[in-house]
Order: C-alpha cells, then sequence, then structure tokens
C-alpha cells in the first residue's frame, strides 16, 4: 500500500527536498527513482527534477573516473570535456571530446570512463538525450 503511494499524501515540496539530499550524496538510484515518480508532475517541481538529471548522469559517471597511471605518475592533470548521448533505455549511444586536457590519457580516459559507466539510468522522460559534462583529474 504505501510502497505505490496509496494511504499517503502527495506533499511534491518535500520530495523535492528528498530528492536534493539524495543529489547531494549522489544516491543515484534514489535520485531516477524520484526522477521516474515525478516525471508526471506537471508543475515547476517536475522541470528542475528533469534539470537536475544533468546532476544525476555527473554522480553516476564519476562512479568509474580513473585516474590513467602514467599521468598520475608524471604528476599531470586536466580537465576535459566529453559529450555523449544516451538512447530511451540509458545505453551510451555516442561519445566525443569536445575539449581535451592536454594529456592524451586523460582524454582517451575520459572517453572510455563513459563507456564503462554504460548503462546510465534511464532518462526521466523515456527518450535519448545528450550530455556534456567537465571531467577534471588532480592531484592532490
Amino acid at each position: 500500500m504505501y510502497a505505490n503511494g496509496d494511504g499517503v499524501a502527495q506533499d511534491y515540496a518535500q520530495a523535492a527536498q528528498w530528492y536534493d539530499k539524495a543529489a547531494q550524496r549522489t544516491h543515484v538510484q534514489a535520485q531516477h527513482n524520484l526522477v521516474i515518480r515525478m516525471k508526471s508532475v506537471p508543475n515547476a517541481t517536475n522541470l528542475r527534477l528533469i534539470v537536475d538529471s544533468q546532476r544525476l548522469v555527473s554522480a553516476h559517471l564519476a562512479r568509474y573516473k580513473q585516474y590513467p597511471a602514467d599521468a598520475r605518475s608524471r604528476g599531470d592533470g586536466g580537465t576535459a570535456t566529453v559529450a555523449f548521448s544516451l538512447s530511451g533505455s540509458g545505453g551510451v549511444t555516442s561519445v566525443r571530446l569536445t575539449r581535451g586536457s592536454g594529456v592524451a590519457s586523460i582524454d582517451q580516459e575520459v572517453q572510455a570512463m563513459v563507456r564503462r559507466a554504460s548503462p546510465f539510468p534511464a532518462p526521466p522522460d523515456g527518450r535519448s538525450t545528450s550530455f556534456t559534462v567537465p571531467v577534471s583529474f588532480r592531484l592532490n
């Protein structure tokens, strides 16, 4: 009963607050589930949740990030920007580097990371979509 939302008052403002907490803690599956449940809400909350899918995708992608060993050993770092498209089910359909870092192995890793991360959570509306994401590699 409660798992389906029956017998519970629908409080979309409270749901958005919980979504924000999940997003800040990068709980990807919780974010994804809430986006799917909220996509039918015809108001600004719904729009915000769809826009926040960029944060969801970035959090998912970060779990697959690996610092290239050769770049690490040389002390190299940098930021590369990658563009990629997802099918309606979350599979990666294309990947390309839009801005290089200046370090070949970092640029290659950014593209490989997207492929490793597939499948992503499906887009909230079930349609194919594209993202452009900067990825930074820094040694402390």
